[in-house]
């Protein structure tokens, strides 16, 4: 288990970059790395002590002496933003709220709407408490979004668009 006191030992955080730097030789690692590393889902990770830690989850301990309970949100859904101010504690579904892209499986890659090819109509939804919230059916793809992101704005205050 990773201390607040052995992270200090060994890196320095900038909390207004968001960039921790080795201030001990560790492996073949020099003082004066840069430490992050970017992962093949695009988050930020540390390498200390034979395994590899998320640095927004680094980043807190660093700043204020303890992981969190949840989970931690980067507000503006950017995981290589690793700045303290760019960082808040979520549970799993506050911190859903923040997707800003559509999923890979939604063919017409914008969020919350999908077509129904049997209607003719663009339908626009919402998650909401882990359950499927309809908004409405719509003549177009742009009605749609923006009756979604309208409900977004009212039912998900960890979201940002």
């Amino acid at each position: 288990m990773i201390t607040p006191e052995l992270l200090k030992e060994f890196f320095y955080y900038n909390k207004d970059t968001g960039i921790f730097t080795r201030i001990k030789r560790s492996g073949s690692s020099k003082k004066g790395d840069i430490a992050n590393k970017i992962n093949c889902i695009g988050y930020v990770y540390i390498s200390f002590l034979n395994k590899k830690h998320l640095a927004h989850r680094l980043a807190w301990l660093y700043e204020y002496g303890y992981y969190p309970d949840y989970e931690i949100d980067h507000i503006d859904g950017n995981p290589l933003n690793n700045k303290i101010i760019n960082l808040r504690k979520a549970n799993s579904g506050e911190n859903k709220q923040n997707i800003k892209r559509s999923s890979k499986n939604n063919k017409l890659g914008v969020l919350g709407v999908c077509f129904i090819k049997s209607r003719n109509k663009f339908l626009a939804q919402i998650m909401i408490n882990y359950k499927q919230k309809f908004i409405g059916y719509f003549n177009t793809q742009e009605e749609a979004y923006n009756a979604y992101v309208e409900e977004k704005r009212k039912l998900h205050p960890f979201g940002e668009l």
